[in-house]
């Protein structure tokens, strides 16, 4: 086995994002949207997000309970009541 240089040494990977929360891209994949879908909900106030350094989080609950509300047919925003306007 080759030695390793000093400056290859293994760290343990620390995860420092909030408890519930992903990456919106990781997230994005777990619930079979689009980053940029996902990022339009955070944006818009649809799911909780939030955005870490230059990063942002999605938490990964309200996005599943999102996704589910969608299947189930009911209005995805407040607005979209189905009456015209």
């Amino acid at each position: 086995m080759p030695k390793k240089h000093a400056s290859e040494k293994q760290f343990p990977s620390v995860n420092l994002l909030p408890h519930g929360y992903d990456l919106i891209p990781a997230a994005a994949r777990q619930v079979g949207y689009s980053t940029n879908y996902v990022r339009d909900l955070v944006q818009e106030g649809r799911v909780p997000g939030k955005k870490i350094g230059t990063q942002w989080v999605v938490e990964i609950k309200s996005l599943k309970a999102f996704k589910q509300t969608v299947k189930r047919g009911r209005p995805a925003h407040p607005t979209d009541s189905g009456r015209a306007s």
